[in-house]
């Protein structure tokens, strides 16, 4: 679904009532940031997220999502409870760690089908994004495997309502020298008796992360 189409629907449902939104929402993100109990990720390495506020890392995700102060402004039973969680991590190694952003709390992020996943590396003072993985959950692996220089990614996909190609599951996301897949399904599936290993992050109870301002 298109964002406008998206955000046309949201807004629509705020015309009918707000009351039960939030509640919603909550569930859905608690839902997100569980961590996924299976075989093929015990042998992972959860990782800590950060809990500093980071204001460059707000305005780069601002600037990701330029319509939400305006969203926040007219229905803020809706769209105020948007939180984040990030680490800062060397995807690439150049010993500069990339900043991997994990968005949730409103359906504005997180429809039935994941939350976004952001990629930033640091230049100069400002974060520039790299990529923007949609329909993501929690965890997201770095394992030590790597394409064109950077860490392949393996992420958690579960439909929710959407047809993705192919099943639930864990995905393999690789680097193609620009950027790595905008989705979370364009990547390859791994079989359900393979063993992921790596760094798993956001796999902490939701309520470490931070209010989304």
């Amino acid at each position: 679904m298109k964002r406008h189409a998206l955000i046309g629907l949201i807004v629509a449902i705020a015309a009918l009532g707000v009351g039960e939104l939030p509640v919603q929402s909550q569930n859905l993100a608690a839902a997100a940031l569980s961590f996924t109990e299976s075989k093929q990720i015990n042998r992972t390495r959860p990782i800590r997220v950060e809990t500093a506020r980071d204001v460059k890392l707000e305005k780069a995700i601002h600037s990701v999502y330029p319509d939400y102060r305006q969203l926040v402004s007219k229905y803020p039973d809706i769209f105020s409870r948007s939180s984040y969680s990030y680490r800062k991590f060397d995807l690439n190694g150049d010993n500069k760690p990339e900043i991997i952003a994990f968005l949730w709390g409103t359906i504005y992020f997180c429809p039935k089908m994941g939350c976004p996943t952001l990629i930033f590396r640091k230049v100069g003072q400002d974060y520039r994004l790299i990529s923007k993985i949609d329909f993501t959950r929690a965890p997201i692996i770095v394992t030590p495997q790597k394409t064109a220089g950077w860490s392949n990614l393996v992420v958690n996909v579960h439909g929710g309502g959407r047809q993705f190609n192919g099943t639930d599951g864990y995905y393999l996301l690789r680097f193609n020298g620009k950027t790595y897949p905008s989705t979370a399904d364009e990547g390859t599936q791994l079989s359900k008796n393979s063993t992921i290993t790596g760094r798993s992050l956001f796999t902490e109870d939701y309520a470490d992360s931070i209010r989304f301002r």
